[in-house]
């Protein structure tokens, strides 16, 4: 019994015990747990942080790959292709997802860069480039297949390959384009004509099938109806029966081979020209033509002329030449002929047996004008030479004389007009006229000096010398000098213009009264 107390006594301090030591475990428990808490707190955002960081790395190192990739070929459609389009996209929402959701990361340089990389490429995928279009202009009111051609890589990423691209002009047309092994698309629009009339600028829009965020225009320009301009040069007027003559001519903007001329032909060069001969009288008009508008040129006829005769023309001088005595160098020879030959006949004019000439008649009548040979010159006139001394005061006077020394059948000049025909000659059809050549007075004055000059005169003009003829053209009054003086002396001194030179005589004329 002594000791049933002791065991009770010991069964309670073990059991009191055993709860001390299990008390202790549960703390120990909750601190260990707290622990864990604590570190799975602070490692588990970096690991996660890790892990997506990678994952964006992963997707900065595809970009740059297939950057690198762009800038070491030409091809880029090779390198643009849906494969690396499909990783593009997959990179750009793993990026931006984690950038939404992850403040540590989406302040980090390199998601920027990651993103900003990946965008690029995405945007050269949905670049849309039109490379040609042909013609780039085109006349109003006429129908138009227009060309096209462009690059539309794969218009969205998403939509990979099967992509369909379509073009749309503001004026309403619609075509859809063809695609080639790559994302090249070529096609035509036909462009309806009678929509536009004047200059307007037509906008076409190309966009792939599926969006309407990728597309690209390129403009066509209608221009004004405006016509060719054509010129054809002047052919002869007229022509012998089978002479060879050249006819040129000259257009700009029109259709090739819608010029024509009458009398040539069709489909003709812009620019040319052609040698021909015609056996009858021909009219030539140019004609080109640009869509429905067409312009010629005025028409050119070239006539045939007739063939002549020998001695079947007469030829008669004009009137007012013929042994006459002219003062020009030049006479103008003038005429007609009959019967009327064709217009362009030429007609010879000779002087003294020499051809000196050839001018065209038109509707029978000539005209030239010819150099005489034979002339009066400067050395072939004289002022008199009969002096006068005064040696006291006097109502006398002298006349002033000038002399034409040359004879005049000297002078003549023999004018010929002739037309050479087949057959004869042309002397067989000539006509001839004789001109004199003369010197003309122009103008003349007299003048004194000494101790007693009179007064200057005004000597006569206008006097036609002839062969061998003289003139007076004015008087010397011998006694007007001195007056009423009784010493006196004076000298005259006499000036002459004429068509061929002037003539000067000092001193024929003196006073000398002594006191």
């Amino acid at each position: 019994m002594k000791y049933s107390h002791l065991a009770q006594k010991s069964a309670n301090c073990q059991r009191s015990w055993w709860w001390n030591e299990r008390g202790l475990g549960v703390v120990e428990l909750l601190v260990t747990a707290a622990i864990v808490i604590s570190i799975v707190s602070l490692v588990g955002p970096r690991i996660k942080n890790g892990i997506e960081s990678q994952r964006i790395q992963g997707c900065l190192a595809t970009a740059v790959a297939i950057q690198a990739a762009l800038d070491q070929t030409a091809d880029k459609q090779t390198v643009l292709n849906s494969d690396n389009a499909k990783k593009l996209v997959e990179c750009r929402k793993t990026v931006q997802d984690i950038i939404n959701n992850n403040a540590s990361l989406a302040s980090d340089p390199r998601s920027d860069d990651a993103l900003k990389k990946i965008n690029t490429l995405i945007q050269q995928l949905e670049n849309c480039t039109v490379t040609s279009v042909a013609p780039s202009t085109r006349p109003a009111g006429v129908n138009q297949s227009v060309g096209i051609t462009a690059t539309i890589p794969i218009g969205k990423p998403e939509q990979g390959d099967d992509v369909v691209a379509t073009v749309t002009a503001d004026t309403g047309e619609t075509a859809t384009l063809t695609r080639d092994a790559g994302f090249n698309f070529s096609g035509n629009i036909v462009l309806d004509g009678t929509k536009l009339t004047d200059e307007k600028e037509v906008k076409l829009t190309l966009a792939p099938s599926g969006t309407t965020t990728v597309s690209c225009q390129a403009t066509f320009t209608w221009t004004k109806p405006v016509p060719p301009e054509v010129r054809l040069d002047d052919p002869p007027s007229s022509v012998k029966k089978g002479q060879k003559f050249t006819i040129s001519w000259q257009v700009k903007n029109a259709d090739d081979g819608s010029v024509s001329i009458t009398g040539i032909g069709d489909s003709l060069p812009l620019i040319g020209s052609r040698q021909l001969s015609i056996e009858q009288d021909t009219t030539f008009t140019l004609t080109a033509k640009r869509g429905a508008l067409s312009a010629s040129s005025n028409p050119q006829t070239v006539k045939v002329q007739a063939e002549m005769q020998a001695g079947k023309f007469s030829i008669q001088f004009g009137s007012g030449l013929a042994d006459q005595d002219v003062t020009e160098d030049e006479v103008v020879v003038a005429g007609s002929v009959t019967p009327k030959p064709p217009d362009g006949t030429t007609v010879t004019l000779g002087v003294n047996g020499e051809p000196v000439l050839s001018v065209p008649t038109s509707n029978g009548i000539f005209s030239g004008r010819v150099a005489l040979k034979n002339k009066v010159t400067r050395g072939d006139l004289r002022l008199t030479s009969t002096g006068l001394f005064v040696f006291q005061c006097g109502p006398t006077s002298t006349p002033i004389v000038i002399d034409n020394e040359k004879p005049r059948n000297s002078l003549g000049n023999v004018i010929t007009a002739g037309i050479a025909v087949p057959g004869g000659s042309v002397e067989s059809n000539i006509a001839t006229q004789v001109v004199y050549h003369a010197a003309k007075v122009t103008g003349g004055s007299l003048y004194w000096t000494g101790s007693c000059p009179g007064p200057p005169e005004t000597l006569s003009s206008g006097y036609v010398l002839r062969g061998g003829s003289s003139r007076e053209i004015g008087q010397v009054p011998c006694g007007s000098p001195c007056g009423v003086r009784t010493d006196c002396t004076a000298e005259s001194h006499v000036r002459v213009e004429t068509t061929v030179g002037t003539l000067v005589a000092d001193g024929t004329w003196r006073i000398d009264i002594q006191p």
